[in-house]
């Protein structure tokens, strides 16, 4: 493994592997909403939306924040509304997207919070709205990542891993590459940390995460 000094991350390339998804807060001001003529329904008359990156979208703005040499991803989106946006907003945070490969069909992940305003400072959030894929990637798509990480080890000093749908990009496949990086790899997996096992990787879950994996493991803390 290549060693790397956190006191010079402006010179770090660093990049994020996994499941990106879009946050969008639609702010709806109850004050000016009027009661439906087709159902008895109050509607949510939205005067702000608020977008920004979420899951590993969110590990890639942050990193990007911390002005390292260059910021790099590899993940999945759909030729939908998200999947443009997605693009605009690593655009506009400086973000390298090459990476993301837009698969005809598919789901852009995306956690839309519709949030009630209304005569006090008091704002409501709704239950979400969640997109997210219901379908593993396609064979090319994969392919595509795994061409992306065979390229990782020149052109990265370190790798983030997000691993966080059910039907994300970190495959059977992508994680058996990711186990021969020769440089540190850092996971961050909700239900799959056990199986991030290379000498390179350095995992993070939280508690709930760790007891999880321990007891599919048959181990116990």
């Amino acid at each position: 493994m290549k060693a790397f000094d956190l006191s010079k991350l402006d010179a770090v390339r660093l990049g994020v592997l996994g499941d990106f998804a879009l946050d969008i807060y639609w702010y709806a001001d109850m004050k000016i909403s009027q009661l439906s003529r087709e159902t008895p329904h109050y509607p949510l008359p939205v005067v702000k939306e608020k977008i920004s990156l979420g899951a590993a979208g969110n590990v890639a703005s942050n990193m990007a924040a911390l002005n390292p040499a260059s910021v790099s991803v590899c993940g999945l989106s759909g030729d939908d509304w998200r999947g443009m946006l997605m693009k605009h907003e690593f655009a506009a945070r400086g973000i390298d997207a090459e990476g993301l490969i837009c698969e005809p069909g598919r789901v852009t992940n995306a956690y839309c919070k519709p949030m009630r305003c209304g005569i006090s400072d008091v704002i409501y959030e709704d239950p979400r709205i969640d997109f997210a894929a219901q379908t593993p990637p396609a064979p090319a798509s994969e392919k595509a990542v795994l061409a992306w990480l065979d390229k990782a080890e020149s052109n990265l000093d370190v790798l983030c891993v997000c691993d966080q749908f059910d039907h994300g990009v970190v495959t059977a496949l992508v994680r058996e590459r990711l186990a021969k990086l020769s440089i540190p790899v850092i996971v961050d997996s909700r239900e799959r940390a056990e199986l991030f096992c290379g000498q390179n990787m350095i995992l993070k879950p939280n508690e709930l995460e760790c007891r999880a994996a321990l007891s599919r493991l048959s181990l116990a803390i």
